[in-house]
């Protein structure tokens, strides 16, 4: 983790965080929630536990907000006040797929954890368009899944909502042994039939865990 200059935000400079660094910050936040709660952790987190787990960093978080107003395909918004936490929303759309819905909730745990210094460092305000805040993040669907690396705050949310969905270690230990594995894979799959995917994916946490090897 180390500073540099920030060429698409306007910020004088941002963190750059490599891959492994997220994947333990991400995964820890689990791991310790989860082990807070029930003694001990488990994967893949329910939706219930994602949703405590934002929770305990936000001041608000809403679930089932309109976010029409601020642009098409507009899923997710996160809001840096002056002082307190963030504020969360979600699009009432993305509760018609269950997927979509985990992943748009880690997408904005990702920014909630990464990105609250800075706004807090200096009283910036992002350049965006008609009718938007000039201190919230705004995600699109599209920008989520596979996250691009132009825009290295979409790419860090991105990454985040990975680790946080299918962390490094389990998915490790799931490969090491092959029962296990199997288990898991077919557990997947049954649950995919009814809601995509067990960890919350519908194809695109696989692809980005894939496609995120060298940070921006």
């Amino acid at each position: 983790m180390r500073y540099v200059r920030d060429t698409v935000h306007g910020f004088r400079e941002r963190l750059h965080y490599e891959g492994g660094e997220l994947d333990a910050m991400f995964e820890n936040a689990g791991v310790d929630f989860l082990k807070e709660k029930y003694g001990k952790a488990e994967y893949p987190i329910s939706t219930d536990d994602l949703t405590m787990l934002i929770e305990k960093d936000v001041a608000d978080l809403d679930q089932y907000a309109d976010l029409s107003q601020y642009g098409e395909g507009v899923e997710g918004m996160t809001e840096f006040p002056r002082s307190g936490k963030p504020r969360v929303a979600i699009s009432h759309t993305v509760h018609r797929h269950e997927n979509r819905l985990r992943t748009t909730l880690s997408h904005e745990y990702g920014h909630v954890r990464l990105h609250a210094y800075l706004f807090a460092l200096v009283d910036r305000q992002l350049r965006f368009g008609q009718n938007r805040k000039p201190n919230a993040i705004y995600c699109l669907r599209d920008a989520m899944l596979p996250a691009g690396k132009r825009d290295w705050m979409e790419w860090q949310a991105g990454y985040a909502s990975g680790a946080a969905l299918m962390p490094k270690t389990h998915v490790t230990i799931s490969r090491a042994d092959s029962g296990a594995l199997r288990s898991l894979w077919r557990r997947g799959a049954r649950i995919s039939s009814r809601q995509k995917s067990n960890f919350g994916a519908d194809g695109g946490v696989y692809r980005l865990a894939r496609s995120c090897r060298g940070a921006p």
